[in-house]
């Protein structure tokens, strides 16, 4: 790529010295300008982590290669510093933006710096820390036109600098702005020597702690959209980003990109969070009459920082605010959020660990009831949704467990493709080896609606007609051997819930829940017991009896004795929802269905209202829990005998193989069935009768 040189009166002894500067590496050039204390402060003395001189390395040899008309090692024109707040983001960023001057300057090409950030009173600081930095006695040896102010020759006047705007003389400049206020600095004009204009674009991008620590989705959103919409697209191909800012919350605009929820420069260069600790240990104590959290171990990743430094941090910040801000445990923030109880390494299992327990399809001939949360579209914000809300029955190794089977629908879905989905769940066929979605479009084919009707009303009604007399033929006697309840759906979708019940067979109940109806249930419902072995993995701690039901993870098998079971498919981190389908929207709805701050009025403080956000299948469960409830069926008369029976008994009846075992073992189970009998109430006959 070729690079335009400028017209600026170098100083030829000054760029060579530069240059040999330049030529003696990274790590010389920072110690020239900045000292050896600043260079020795960087990294860890206890640990691996070699993250400062990393980033610094990256963005030197990108910039170089991109000085030289080459593309940046890897192409990676990115970079993320996720490191524990206060341990040099801000003050790399800034020594990045001057280094990234001189190479220019050394270069003899221009460049152009913006610098980003949330608060006005927060980035004239960064700029006056910029400009004081351009001030010191070694920038000013190697590079003195950049701490002078750029000139006009034919007018002799010199442009200002302000505390947001810095035009040096050298052609470098350094413009800061808020997210919301920079979105006209695309481009600057600057002053050639022979007065001619030359626009420069941004080449150097520093986002830094754009992000609020408000956990509010909404004024995330909207940050997110200023950032991708005006201030990344001002790039051209020479721009680096630097991107200094920690995760904050599971809403922050970095959260997003850097879990690929949102694929937003994805040119950058991999880099994890860097906690300010490895191997934390606290412990609660009371130290002179107040409780507190100590710090019992772990090594600091910055070498200035030792755990006394951190036990003063958590002293005066707290420890949730400390694993936080400083060790990123953004994921373990539950503030705020409706259905607490639930957790997802718990709540999740996947279709081969249900099927070690029960076998595949046992679910099918369980009680259940159908949900459908029905809507139009299929965004981040909303989706329409449906799903199975299942229970085990008594006579099973695990008895009285609840399962729910979640899908999600493109935007524009028919009524149809929802039913047809539940029932192919069942069954994918009607009959024979017709699907349901064949067996309606031969239907429709056959009706010659165009003949009968004249309208478009009048045409979907004729054909709906049409439909209800036949398919339920096919699909009632499939649910009555399905055990499925009646279900509930969305109570302000009536059409669609015609087409249901009617075309189909399916029975819906029209439910509203409100904004609070069926919560508490389904929160109960979620318990879990982490002093009590998981069901389907005892090896792992957490018991409850509420599972989602998630596809296999191929990639991630395990053996039971000598069956392989596969663990379900990783949570799915995006904050993006909209590319999420079934499970893994549920899965994420689930974890990030949320209150509304708390907002205070004449008459009072309004909380806990649920935000209008990821609430598609909560919703639903409201309805499933706001309806009958859903229990597993009970035993038979017979089964509940042979449960107060001795298991010998019955072993030694089926164990018998010559005719005077058969006797005895026949004549002690009746006499033990007799004594059952006699424990069980007239009741419990009766029950059996009537069921």
């Amino acid at each position: 790529m070729a690079v335009k040189q400028h017209s600026y009166a170098w100083a030829l002894a000054e760029s060579g010295n530069l240059k040999e500067l330049v030529a003696r590496g990274c790590e010389a050039f920072y110690r020239e300008i900045f000292g050896d204390k600043f260079w020795d402060s960087l990294d860890s003395a206890e640990t691996n982590d070699e993250h400062h001189t990393e980033a610094i390395y990256w963005h030197w040899n990108a910039r170089l290669s991109l000085l030289k008309g080459r593309s940046a090692p890897n192409d990676e024109m990115a970079y993320f510093p996720i490191w524990a707040r206060g341990n040099m983001k801000s003050s790399i960023a800034e020594t990045m933006v001057i280094v990234d001057a001189m190479l220019s300057v050394a270069y003899k090409q221009a460049g152009y710096c913006l610098y980003v950030g949330r608060e006005k009173d927060r980035i004239k600081e960064n700029i006056g820390n910029l400009e004081a930095l351009l001030s010191r006695a070694k920038v000013r040896e190697y590079a003195p036109q950049l701490s002078e102010v750029a000139k006009n020759d034919e007018t002799n006047s010199k442009r200002q600098w302000t505390g947001t705007f810095l035009h040096t003389k050298a052609g470098y400049i350094i413009k800061g702005g808020t997210v919301e206020s920079t979105q006209a600095g695309s481009r600057i004009k600057h002053l050639e020597s022979d007065n001619s204009q030359l626009d420069t674009r941004v080449t150097f991008c520093v986002p830094d702690d754009i992000d609020s620590r408000e956990d509010s989705p909404v004024i995330s959103e909207n940050r997110f959209k200023l950032l991708t919409t005006e201030i990344l697209p001002m790039r051209q191909a020479n721009t680096l980003t630097f991107f200094a800012q920690n995760l904050i919350s599971r809403f922050s605009v970095m959260y997003r990109i850097q879990k690929g929820g949102a694929k937003v420069l994805t040119n950058r260069k991999l880099t994890e969070p860097i906690p300010a600790v490895r191997g934390l240990m606290t412990e609660q104590r009371t130290v002179n009459g107040i409780v507190k959290d100590v710090v019992l171990a772990g090594k600091c990743t910055w070498r200035v920082w030792g755990l006394s430094r951190v036990q003063a941090e958590i002293d005066t910040m707290g420890l949730p605010a400390f694993l936080r801000e400083m060790q990123h445990e953004v994921e373990q923030d539950k503030e705020g959020l409706i259905i607490y109880n639930y957790d997802d390494n718990v709540h999740v299992i996947s279709e081969s660990e249900f099927a070690l327990k029960y076998g595949k399809d046992a679910w099918k001939t369980w009680r259940k009831k159908p949900g459908n949360d029905w809507a139009r579209t299929k965004t981040d914000k909303h989706a329409n949704v449906a799903g199975w809300l299942m229970r085990s029955p008594q006579n099973c190794a695990l008895p009285n467990i609840t399962f729910f089977k979640p899908y999600s629908f493109p935007s524009d879905s028919a009524p149809e493709d929802v039913v047809e989905r539940l029932l192919s769940e069942l069954s994918l066929y009607a009959y024979k080896n017709i699907t349901w979605e064949q067996l309606r479009k031969d239907l429709l084919r056959r009706a010659n609606s165009d003949i009968y009707t004249k309208t478009v009303g009048e045409k979907m009604e004729y054909e709906r007609g049409e439909l209800g007399r036949v398919i339920p033929q096919y699909s009632k006697p499939l649910l009555q051997r399905c055990n499925v309840q009646q279900g509930d759906m969305s109570h302000e979708a009536d059409t669609v819930r015609k087409i249901y019940t009617h075309a189909y067979g399916l029975a819906m109940r029209p439910s509203n829940p409100g904004k609070h109806g069926g919560i508490e249930k389904l929160i109960q419902a979620l318990r879990i017991d982490y002093e009590t072995s998981h069901p389907f993995r005892p090896d792992v701690m957490g018991y409850t009896q509420w599972f989602i039901i998630a596809p296999d993870d191929k990639s991630r098998p395990y053996q039971v004795r000598d069956v392989v079971v596969y663990h379900p498919k990783l949570y799915p981190e995006a904050y993006m929802s909209d590319a999420l389908t079934d499970s893994d929207l549920a899965r994420f709805q689930f974890s990030n269905y949320r209150k509304r701050d708390p907002k205070l009025t004449e008459t009072g403080e309004i909380i806990d209202d649920p935000l209008k956000l990821h609430d598609d299948f909560p919703n639903m469960c409201q309805m499933l829990y706001t309806g009958a409830d859903l229990h597993g069926d009970s035993l038979s008369f017979d089964q509940k005998v042979e449960l107060l029976m001795p298991q010998e008994s019955i072993d030694a009846r089926k164990e018998a193989k010559t005719g005077f075992e058969k006797l005895a073992a026949s004549i002690e189970y009746d006499f033990q069935r007799e004594i059952a009998e006699g424990i069980l109430t007239p009741e419990d006959e009766e029950y059996e009768e009537i069921y």
